[in-house]
């Protein structure tokens, strides 16, 4: 077998942090959450993996008590906050993803999933029963109010195991698993590097992708990415995502639709086909 290079695809720098990211599946789109914490503002901004066109960063005339719930079919959903003291997510405002206009929005109640395409469930806030809604997605009309929490629960995960058909996400190895071992003498072998804590291992038909943590000092670690061929090993490409960071993270990079997505320095995303 041929072995294969990554391409870089982009790389986009931000002025605030990206403090999460949402894959518009059915679009091809991914949703990014900006968050400022010393102005105390949010962002959002929304970038075509298609054609690499990037559209934002936007605001809303709330600037901080708002966050990214999800985005679907070229819709971006949105929460405010119930308590703000815990974090509570309260209310769904439903935005299109290419002008940012409001198309709905209802505020007593809960964001719970995806049932399908056109279907969101979400919980009453205020309520005596334990019953879901189903809200139309496009239009936030009422379908269905009686709802069981199983029967949601049960529609939810059918249709996310449809919808990230496309997604690869890797696996956690603490420093206790019984991959750590392998995996740590694995990256020695190719890089010359240590790895500490933990390690996370995404595996495809071409390439082995495997994000782990380097002691440089006493509590401070470097974040690092590291791809290497599926045929022999060899690093192909390896990047430093945290360049001092104190504690460890998940979920540091996964792939959708063949392209590899990872977060540098907080601010910077960036893609490579893969």
């Amino acid at each position: 077998m041929k072995v294969t290079i990554p391409q870089k695809q982009f790389s986009l720098t931000f002025e605030a942090p990206i403090w999460q990211i949402k894959p518009d599946y059915e679009q091809n789109l991914l949703v990014l959450e900006l968050r400022n914490s010393d102005r105390l503002q949010v962002e959002f901004a929304v970038l075509d993996l298609s054609t690499g066109q990037i559209v934002g960063p936007f605001r809303l005339p709330e600037n901080w008590w708002i966050g990214l719930e999800e985005a679907s079919g070229g819709v971006l959903y949105l929460h405010g906050f119930g308590n703000r003291a815990i974090g509570t997510h309260q209310g769904i405002t439903a935005i299109t993803a290419d002008s940012f206009q409001v198309k709905w929005q209802h505020e007593q109640v809960v964001f719970y999933g995806f049932a399908n395409n056109s279907r969101i469930l979400a919980r009453p806030v205020k309520t005596e029963q334990d019953r879901l809604l189903a809200v139309d997605a496009q239009t936030g009309a009422i379908l269905e109010k009686d709802i069981t929490p199983k029967e949601a629960q049960a529609a939810i995960a059918r249709f996310n195991r449809l919808r990230t058909v496309g997604s690869n996400f890797p696996v956690h190895h603490p420093a206790t698993s019984e991959h750590f071992a392998l995996l740590s003498q694995f990256i020695l072998s190719r890089s010359g590097r240590q790895a500490h804590g933990a390690i996370d291992y995404l595996e495809t038909e071409k390439f082995l992708i495997l994000g782990y943590y380097e002691l440089i000092a006493e509590s401070k670690w470097q974040n690092i990415l590291g791809v290497y061929s599926a045929v022999d090993g060899l690093m192909l490409l390896e990047e430093v995502l945290v360049s001092i960071g104190s504690g460890l993270s998940q979920d540091a990079f996964f792939i959708v639709n063949n392209t590899l997505l990872f977060i540098k320095e907080k601010n910077t995303l960036v893609g490579y086909s893969v």
